[in-house]
């Protein structure tokens, strides 16, 4: 057994790599605007995505698309859109790391509260369920914040890898039935 382990960082402490960061993300799609997302929580296992959005209407647009609202109600319209939502995550110069997209997008779930007690911008709860994701990774982002011409650069990258995630599965559905003390259990 080697007693001479490094507890450092290690590898982490490169100054040439950039972390993801929290604050550094967007989360869009053909009826959602990347504004009015504020807060995503991505399960990869049950295959759901939790939105917290801004709860916003603009009087002087006649398209009322970016509006959440709207796309609440796109995807109550159908049990599977044909809506995508996108996950990009950035660097400090705004050059995307990498983009994960989620297709198939189902709504489970829809909440807004309202309170007398509280002066706060109105948002939405919303939770809807996925049935396909993609994540694109890119190399083309710079370590240096103040680099124009990295910046400028990365507005025209392209994916090195593109990975799938999850794809939805084929499930067939059987009936099974169960007499127990003269009543029947259908699974």
């Amino acid at each position: 057994m080697n007693e001479n382990i490094s507890m450092g960082p290690g590898k982490l402490a490169n100054c040439n790599n950039v972390l993801a960061r929290k604050f550094r993300w967007t989360m869009e799609s053909k009826y959602l605007d990347s504004k009015i997302c504020s807060k995503v929580k991505i399960d990869n296992h049950f295959s759901t995505i939790t939105l917290r959005l801004i709860d916003i209407i603009f009087p002087n647009d006649t398209n009322p698309q970016p509006n959440s609202l709207y796309w609440i109600s796109k995807l109550n319209t159908s049990e599977k859109t044909n809506d995508t939502l996108v996950f990009t995550t950035y660097d400090g110069v705004g050059c995307a790391l990498y983009r994960q997209t989620f297709d198939g997008l189902s709504l489970i779930q829809h909440t807004c509260k309202f309170d007398y007690a509280d002066s706060d911008v109105v948002s939405r709860k919303v939770m809807v369920r996925f049935y396909k994701t993609t994540c694109e990774f890119y190399n083309e982002f710079n370590s240096e914040i103040n680099d124009v011409l990295a910046a400028q650069k990365c507005k025209t990258q392209s994916p090195i890898e593109i990975l799938n995630l999850w794809d939805e599965a084929e499930l067939s559905e059987e009936k099974i039935q169960i007499n127990f003390l003269n009543s029947t259990i259908n699974l």
